[in-house]
């Protein structure tokens, strides 16, 4: 009974290192997310494809689109080059059979990598918001996701590892959804 103690004891210990272990209602909220992000996207392809086609590739509407969809491709690449690094430096990697990091609850190093690389992103930001309000400027914009004040003390400040990949997720839906809003209600 004794060696079954101790077996019990060691494993709980060090068999179950809780870095290894994610939340499976953060994994739920992150494929959500992720789903809701290619929607958002395919929206926006679909409206700026398929709706606007009879419109002339100089007029105000095509340009204004062009512009919204240089400054969210940009941003994307921004996010994703944040997210991979913090899975490759916080997450050590991913694991292969889940494809999410194998430290998800990592924070110090997640903490070092966003306080490095969030202000770029946030600057980069509120001057796409300026252009979305700059181009929707005739049109109500209630709806418009602005990421006012600083973003790290706001969002990321004590998060785990996969805590940040969940915001950053978010603010990539919220860009898209962001391109969405302002092509529509700019084109009619």
């Amino acid at each position: 009974m004794k060696l079954f103690g101790l077996l019990l004891m060691i494993f709980i210990f060090f068999g179950c290192d809780s870095d290894q272990t994610t939340n499976p209602r953060e994994i739920e909220v992150y494929q959500v997310l992720q789903e809701a992000t290619i929607k958002q996207l395919k929206d926006f392809e679909y409206f700026t494809k398929v709706i606007l086609k009879d419109t002339h590739p100089d007029s105000l509407i095509s340009r204004n689109n062009q512009r919204i969809k240089k400054w969210v491709i940009q941003l994307m690449a921004d996010i994703q080059l944040l997210e991979k690094e913090l899975v490759t430096k916080a997450g050590d990697g991913t694991q292969p059979n889940t494809k999410f990091p194998k430290r998800p609850n990592e924070i110090k190093i997640t903490a070092k990598t966003l306080k490095a690389k969030i202000p770029p992103i946030e600057k980069s930001l509120i001057q796409y918001v300026a252009l979305l309000k700059e181009i929707g400027k005739d049109v109500p914009l209630p709806d418009l996701k602005t990421w006012e004040g600083s973003l790290y003390p706001r969002y990321f400040e004590g998060t785990t590892l996969m805590q940040s990949l969940v915001m950053l997720q978010q603010i990539r839906n919220d860009v898209w959804y962001n391109a969405n809003l302002v092509s529509q209600r700019t084109s009619y």
